[in-house]
């Protein structure tokens, strides 16, 4: 499955909270400890393994503990 950030999307993080806010159609959602799978997602079309690949390296975690 491929995914991404919707462009235009807002993303910013403050102590373990991230705000995630999309201006053209009004949604606004804030999420706690994300912001290593925020970190992962761009703009650009990407694969589920390739994200779950980085974190692994990232974090030093097994494919399946992220999964």
């Amino acid at each position: 499955m491929k995914f991404r950030l919707n462009p235009g999307v807002f993303i910013r993080h403050s102590e373990g909270e991230s705000v995630v806010w999309c201006p053209s159609n009004g949604g606004c959602t804030i999420l706690r400890n994300s912001q290593c799978f925020l970190d992962a997602i761009e703009e650009d079309w990407r694969e589920e393994s390739e994200c779950v690949a980085l974190l692994a390296r990232k974090y030093g975690w097994s494919p399946d503990e992220v999964r």
